[in-house]
């Protein structure tokens, strides 16, 4: 029989049978799309459904194209049966390796051969080439045995005797060789992954890949991902998006930088478990869920480490809440990089490092805000003192209620702004969450509890001027005059807005909880587009808080609003605030009518001044004719300049005078470089709420019945990371995947 002969019957054969199987397959796509489109709650992915489909019909056909291998050993249709689905058990069996071999490396290499393993990125919606490739050969190598078997007579030794067994053995097994390799060179380097899913979320951002193909180490990174095999249905997305991210991860760095190593169902005390424990210090964590109508507590593991030589970073446990991308890449990014930015936290009231504090007559303990451990992932974060000058070298100043400071420590905070450290600003009219600061407009609480027998307690400490680093920055809070006081009796800032309409009920949800986003009514691009670090973000939640806004009184600061309110706004003072805290329609009537003001609760100065030694006068530039008019109609005398004086300096080029009513003799050869000014780089927030560690653990676990929105979190990290200029992670912390549902 001639090889065209051979390969048109072993081609017909096969085609014939795939035609079966292809008409099968597609009768049950359109009828489970159509019952699933017509019936579903939530919206179909159709990228999704059609890329699984599509990766069930290779399976089905390399299942073919193997199985008819069987069927040319034997006449015996039952037989033939029995050997195709023998031969087809050792790609089906590879996916359970993990639980057949001790050894896990081996365990993981035979794993990457079955159909599973090269089915998973159809299963998540990309069609790969790696994937398609593996099937495509599997195909090849299939109907080539078939093509060998049907002719055998000549290999088995036909009419002239010659065996050719020798020749189509080691034929077969090059094929076979190809097939591999085919299949590891295309694993390696992906030319082609297409993302069909309706909103890519089996892709990485155009962001994280650029900072994956930019990596420059000397070392691969390793990343060692730890899933248990029984996970809440809470947790499902999740899963998928680690599993998903980690392959591409993998596909686009290729095997020398990055390195995965995925161990999927996992028990909570098997050997991968402990070894986690031991080596990362990842722990089974114990989460609760509903199912079937009753609460279930379990332990589970759903963890990653990264290491790259002697860095390491461990993320123990990835919260359904938590961004995925934004996670991983940060981690990979920081053991990758040799050093770390610091950022400098100054101690202030607001004890964002916590600490024992005395209230009463006992001291409390004070939780370190959990915004300090997100930090520490991507920083270097030190408690800076004020007490003394701010020297220390960091990148970036983070300074919480700096109203709470005393005359000197302020002072130093002002020099270290003054000097162009980019400085983070948090103030609060009102702290209500990080409730141990005192407002705005509030005395320092007394150091100490006092009154024990007989003792008067210690009088609090004044406050220094914080309108110092207000002038500073060429900005103001909305507020008034304070007559008891040189600080402004600064405005609570209320919003009529909640969108969320199953809290509107709770009392302690008011007009003060200010939701700032996109839908509050009035609002025009309350997340300034222009500015990347607040630009598309949901919603940012401040509480009580407070608004700024630029007095421009500096010259060469620009003020920037990054997020705004709607216009069915009002303010209510600090004090009548007070007063009604507990009465409702108090509280109301002292809030007064809408004002239909947009306010600004957060914003970017930046720019460079001009410092300048003289006095007030001077340092405005006063020609010098008004001048000298004034001092002579204040004082009655001509100043020491005489008339003369006077009038040269008003006929003088400058046309100013000095402090001392001196003409300013302009002296081009013996004139100094113009002084540049001082660089301002800073970031005001009207709240210090945003920063409690509520709001981590909500964006960590989002309570499913209201379904928080905001971004308060991703907005803070921002920040920090605009002032640092580390512009990496802005857009990638951003992006949310979403996830179609039935």
């Amino acid at each position: 029989m001639s090889c065209e002969l051979s390969f048109d019957i072993v081609l017909g054969k096969y085609l014939a049978a795939g035609a079966v199987f292809t008409a099968s397959l597609l009768f049950s796509q359109l009828s489970n799309f159509l019952v699933l489109n017509a019936l579903a709650l939530g919206d179909v992915d159709a990228g999704l459904f059609a890329t699984t489909y599509f990766g069930y019909w290779l399976v089905g056909m390399s299942m073919l194209s193997i199985g008819m291998v069987g069927s040319f050993l034997t006449s015996n249709l039952t037989i033939g049966f029995i050997l195709g689905v023998i031969l087809n058990s050792p790609w089906v069996l590879a996916m359970f390796s993990q639980s057949l071999i001790s050894d896990s490396r081996w365990a993981r290499l035979i794993s990457q051969w079955s159909y599973e393993s090269q089915f998973d990125d159809f299963g998540r919606g990309v069609i790969s080439t790696s994937s398609v490739s593996f099937f495509v050969m599997v195909i090849v190598l299939g109907i080539y045995l078939s093509m060998v078997l049907i002719g055998r007579r000549h290999w088995t030794g036909g009419e002239d005797g010659r065996s050719l067994l020798g020749h189509y053995v080691v034929r077969g097994l090059a094929l076979v060789a190809i097939v591999f390799g085919v299949s590891t060179l295309f694993s390696d380097h992906d030319v082609l992954r297409y993302d069909a899913t309706d909103a890519q979320i089996s892709s990485l951002s155009d962001e994280t890949r650029q900072l994956i193909k930019k990596l420059d180490v000397e070392r691969p990174i390793y990343i060692d991902a730890f899933i248990s095999s029984s996970l809440p249905d809470s947790y499902v997305k999740t899963k998928l998006d680690l599993i998903s991210l980690l392959n591409e991860f993998q596909a686009i760095a290729g095997s020398d930088n990055i390195v995965v190593h995925l161990y999927d169902e996992l028990e909570p005390f098997g050997d991968e478990a402990i070894r986690a424990e031991q080596e990362y210090d990842i722990e089974p964590v114990e989460v609760t869920s509903m199912v079937r109508g009753a609460f279930k507590q379990q332990e589970v593991l759903l963890a990653a480490a990264f290491t790259c030589g002697l860095e390491k970073v461990v993320v123990p446990f990835f919260d359904h809440g938590i961004p995925v991308e934004y996670e991983m890449v940060r981690s990979i990014s920081t053991v990758a990089q040799q050093k770390r930015q610091k950022i400098g936290v100054v101690k202030t009231d607001a004890d964002l490092f916590g600490g024992m504090r005395f209230t009463g007559m006992a001291p409390a303990n004070i939780p370190k805000q959990l915004i300090i451990e997100e930090l520490e992932k991507q920083y270097e974060v030190v408690e800076i003192d004020p007490a003394n000058p701010i020297v220390e070298k960091v990148d970036v100043l983070m300074a919480v209620q700096p109203s709470s400071l005393t005359q000197p420590l302020l002072d130093n905070l002002v020099d270290a702004v003054r000097s162009g450290i980019p400085t983070a600003i948090f103030e609060d009219p009102m702290p209500v969450a990080l409730a141990g600061a005192p407002g705005t407009s509030q005395p320092k609480r007394p150091p100490q509890g006092g009154g024990m027998f007989g003792q008067q307690q210690q009088p609090p400490e004044p406050k220094g001027n914080i309108q110092e680093l207000w002038d500073l920055l060429g900005v103001q809070m909305h507020g008034e005059e304070n007559a008891t006081s040189p600080n402004q009796d600064v405005y609570v800032i209320w919003q009529d807005y909640n969108p969320y309409t199953k809290v509107r009920g709770i009392s302690h949800i008011t007009r003060q909880w200010v939701f700032a986003g996109p839908d509050a009514p009035g609002a025009i691009d309350p997340m300034n587009p222009e500015v990347p670090a607040a630009s598309n973000l949901n919603q940012v939640l401040f509480l009580f808080p407070g608004a700024v806004y630029g007095t421009e009184t500096k010259s060469g600061l620009t003020f920037e609003p990054m997020i705004s309110t709607g216009d069915r706004t009002g303010w209510i003072r600090f004090q009548d605030m007070m007063e009604a805290q507990g009465n409702e329609a108090l509280r109301n009537f002292r809030e007064g009518p809408i004002r239909k003001e947009r306010y600004v609760l957060a914003a970017r100065i930046h720019g460079r001044i001009k410092e300048d030694s003289s006095d007030d006068s001077a340092s405005f530039g006063v020609p010098a004719h008004e001048l000298g008019e004034k001092l002579i109609a204040a004082t009655g005398e001509v100043p020491a300049g005489g008339e003369g004086s006077i009038e040269e300096a008003a006929s003088a080029d400058d046309g100013e005078l000095n402090s001392a009513g001196d003409a300013v003799v302009d002296e081009k050869e013996n004139e100094e470089p113009a002084d540049e000014g001082t660089e301002i780089n800073a970031v005001f927030v009207a709240d210090i709420d945003l920063l409690h560690s509520d709001f981590l653990r909500i964006r960590a676990r989002p309570d499913s019945e209201v379904n928080w929105r905001f971004d308060n979190v991703t907005f803070v990290l921002n920040v920090l990371d605009m002032l640092a200029d580390d512009d990496r992670f802005i857009e990638i912390r951003k992006r949310q995947t979403r996830h179609s549902t039935l």
